[in-house]
């Protein structure tokens, strides 16, 4: 539409210079015109092509710049012209109210339902502090007014106006309280998606923050606040990701020819990369002087025990460029958009993570292999590792607008490769050893990865990644816990409270009725 425009002023522009220059031609053989006067007129000709070519800039510009489109939020202006009254109820995927208009004092509020359980997701439309979330990504569709006028004059007053209709998102506000609920005020993260349509159905950060309570001096606490509340920490949170890590890892292995049966021996001085003397050890090492290791590993033993010294060692057998595709494929490089929307969709984007670089020493490299190196992530990053594995190793970009049309998808592994791995993270979980074991759910098969990601500030962050059930999956999460120990500790009882919640709603029965929209 902005191109249409520009060319349409452009066109008008050209035929008025060229009415003009039809008119002032004289209709006879003129007399030679002074030199000074062929020169001005040339000059005028020139300054009229160039406002032309300077309005045809003007409307195109703001369009394709990113810096105009990232401050337009900001500018009352356009919020002014925006009034609450042409906004758009929201609505989750079953049609639970999200967000409505309400009349107060004879104004009207946009009211957050759920209040800071989805904060983040669904941002908030302000006049002083801007747009965020659905409510800038989403903003032409929830701006109703931008609609042809005819269009909107005739759906005034009929039944069903499907101006007054909500947008409806892919979440599911069941999951999404219980997930709200069970992080709490700590710092973290819970993301769940379904691994087929990439459709996000929980995107929690905490701590939050009330929509419904902005006010300068609110926000003034919000935006001075340590803790960081405004900060979507499910797209926006950079961390190490710790063993869940390892699941690339293994992957990696899997397409270049190694097996579930690849051995490693583990002992108990851990794996010491070639030029280093600082060993890679387990953390049960780290709590024992007298650790006995773990000697001869497989796979699928390594990943139920979450075996630093196996997975350094086969990082650095496979090697940094190896490791780095691996990155790549599965899109942790990637900054992903969950609308899209060119406009405001980096109110919805995650962060682009980070993979092993290919000229690291070994030493870098073998902690890359196990989530401690330089590979950073976000929550949803890791949802869509699990999410890939679970769909036949297709990744599906994520999204939040239910019934949008699919964007493309990546094969990451080849079908037989994924399968073999889903197979391989079942250990975690049904291993009597296994660190997931504690998230056994009777009658569900789960697929399951524990992190504990060091830091230098702290406590180390607890991690727990996932899918179920295995055999037809239906859901991929990622569960991040700041400061949590580990993940088995912290990320685990969560995860089990939104599998609990989502076996209860039903999402596991083969039956299970899909939202119409």
């Amino acid at each position: 539409m902005v191109f249409l425009l520009a060319f349409w002023r452009l066109l008008c522009l050209v035929v008025m210079g060229l009415v003009v220059w039809q008119l002032a031609m004289p209709r006879h053989r003129p007399q030679p015109m002074p030199r000074s006067l062929r020169v001005f007129g040339r000059l005028l000709l020139l300054t009229f092509g160039l406002c032309a070519l300077l309005q045809g800039i003007w409307a195109v510009y703001p369009g394709l710049s990113p810096g105009f489109r990232a401050n337009l939020g900001r500018d009352r202006r356009v919020y002014r012209l925006q009034g609450l009254t042409d906004r758009r109820p929201v609505a989750d995927r079953w049609g639970e109210p999200l967000i409505e208009n309400e009349l107060r004092d004879g104004e009207v509020v946009r009211r957050h339902v759920h209040g800071a359980a989805t904060a983040h997701v669904l941002g908030y439309h302000h006049v002083r502090f801007g747009q965020t979330g659905v409510e800038a990504a989403y903003n032409d569709t929830l701006f109703t007014a931008r609609r042809p006028a005819w269009g909107t004059l005739g759906a005034l007053g009929q039944p069903g106006n499907p101006l007054a209709e909500p947008l409806r998102l892919t979440i599911d506000w069941r999951l999404q309280e219980v997930a709200a609920e069970a992080l709490g005020d700590r710092a973290g993260a819970v993301v769940v998606v379904e691994p087929a349509t990439g459709d996000v159905l929980v995107l929690v950060s905490a701590p939050s923050f009330d929509p419904n309570d902005l006010d300068r001096e609110r926000f003034a606490q919000l935006s001075a606040d340590d803790r960081r509340p405004l900060l979507n920490r499910a797209l926006a949170g950079l961390y190490p990701p710790a063993s869940t890590y390892k699941a690339v890892t293994a992957a990696a292995a899997l397409a270049a020819g190694w097996g579930p049966g690849t051995t490693v021996d583990v002992p108990p001085g851990g794996f010491i990369p070639p030029g280093e003397t600082q060993p890679i050890r387990d953390y049960e090492a780290s709590r024992s002087t007298r650790w006995a290791g773990h000697g001869e590993l497989d796979m699928r033993s390594a990943l139920a025990l979450s075996a630093n010294g196996y997975f350094a060692a086969l990082g650095l057998e496979l090697g940094a460029a190896e490791l780095n595709q691996a990155s790549r494929a599965f899109g942790l490089t990637d900054s992903w958009s969950l609308t899209p929307y060119e406009f405001g969709a980096d109110t919805l984007r995650a962060k682009a993570g980070s993979g092993p670089r290919e000229k690291d020493s070994a030493g870098i490299t073998a902690r890359d292999a196990i989530g401690q190196g330089r590979v950073l992530a976000t929550p949803l990053h890791m949802a869509l590792v699990m999410a890939c594995i679970a769909n036949d190793g297709v990744l599906v970009p994520p999204h939040v607008g239910l019934g949008e049309p699919p964007r493309l998808t990546r094969q990451v592994l080849a079908e037989g490769r994924a399968r073999q791995l889903a197979e391989l993270l079942r250990a975690p979980v049904e291993d009597p050893r296994g660190t997931a074991r504690a998230l056994r759910i009777a009658g569900l098969s789960l697929a399951a990865k524990t992190g504990s990601a060091e830091n230098t500030a702290g406590a180390a962050h607890g991690w727990l990644v996932g899918f179920a059930p295995v055999e037809a999956p239906r859901l991929a999460w990622a569960v991040l816990v700041e400061h949590g120990g580990t993940g088995s500790g912290s990320a685990l009882p969560i995860a089990r409270q939104v599998l609990l919640a989502a076996q209860d709603a039903g999402w596991f029965a083969s039956d299970d009725p899909e939202p119409t929209l």
